[in-house]
């Protein structure tokens, strides 16, 4: 499944405090689950009060212990698993989410004498998708003091403030965020973040918003590294990529519009017969006749 947060969070998991597109988020889950894919919308701290997290990442998964901390860069796409602690025979799980709004971090990251670092966090093919964040007590008091926001929303220190707080904790428990925060949208840095993206389901406008662009900007400087308009290239781009999966044999149909980011299996199929003149299911069986070996 594909999940976007904070917008996707179920009410009946979660409680949010908002300060316009920050947000404090209280999650709690009684059973394990599956694989998700997870978008995530704002840079995100996730700390875990009971349970484990596990993200799977190219390099291996990283596994988010009972008090610890990752940081998640937005626009970024994750593997999500959560699971109850080894010795937890009430199977929960339970986690705390900030998610900062860019007006924020543009906000703490002005104030913070590592701000400057963000070219260090260019769209490369190395960078980590999430980076774990060490507890320290300076950061342990900041998320306790959000936890009124939610019993007592309006009361005490503005939810923005206390929010500011908690990410300059983070950046000074862990410097690097300062990098994976920053906004980068220079175009050495457009291409490998489509690259990563492209196969998403989301709009064109909401690309934009992921790279840190307006969706003008993003036209515009998608044409000029590109040399086209980005709606062309993405449809081709993802139809060409469902073409490789039918054609590998490893997934359905299904299981190709979704992972090539298109909203429904209609779109995908009418889309792919206009490319290829074959339906996607007369594709990968032709794929597969030509595949077998002859006796």
């Amino acid at each position: 499944m594909f999940f976007r947060v904070p917008s996707g969070f179920d009410e009946r998991y979660a409680d949010v405090a908002e300060a316009g597109e920050s947000a404090f988020v209280r999650y709690r889950q009684v059973e394990g689950q599956h694989r998700n894919r997870v978008l995530v919308e704002r840079h995100a701290l996730v700390a875990v009060l009971r349970g484990r997290k596990v993200l799977h990442k190219a390099d291996g998964p990283l596994v988010v212990e009972t008090g610890s901390a990752v940081f998640l860069r937005k626009g970024r796409h994750v593997m999500s698993e959560v699971l109850p602690a080894p010795d937890d025979a009430g199977g929960a799980y339970e986690s705390v989410l900030v998610f900062f709004g860019d007006d924020l971090v543009a906000r703490v990251l002005a104030r913070s004498d590592v701000g400057g670092r963000g070219a260090d966090a260019a769209w490369t093919t190395g960078e980590p998708t999430a980076l774990a964040v060490p507890v320290s007590a300076h950061l342990d008091a900041s998320l306790s003091g959000l936890w009124p926001h939610l019993t007592a929303p309006g009361e005490g220190t503005p939810l923005a403030l206390k929010l500011e707080e908690v990410l300059a904790a983070v950046v000074a428990a862990e410097p690097r965020v300062a990098g994976l925060a920053a906004p980068d949208v220079g175009d050495d840095a457009l291409r490998p973040f489509v690259e990563a993206h492209f196969a998403l389901p989301v709009s064109l406008p909401e690309l934009a918003r992921l790279s840190g662009r307006s969706l003008s900007t993003f036209k515009r400087d998608f044409g000029r590294v590109y040399g086209e308009p980005p709606g062309g290239w993405l449809r081709r781009r993802r139809l060409a990529h469902a073409r490789a999966l039918l054609a590998d044999g490893g997934c359905t149909v299904t299981e190709a519009c979704a992972e090539s980011g298109f909203g429904t299996l209609s779109h995908f199929g009418q889309a792919f017969r206009r490319a290829y003149g074959l339906s996607p299911k007369q594709y990968q069986l032709s794929a597969r006749r030509e595949a077998r070996p002859v006796d």
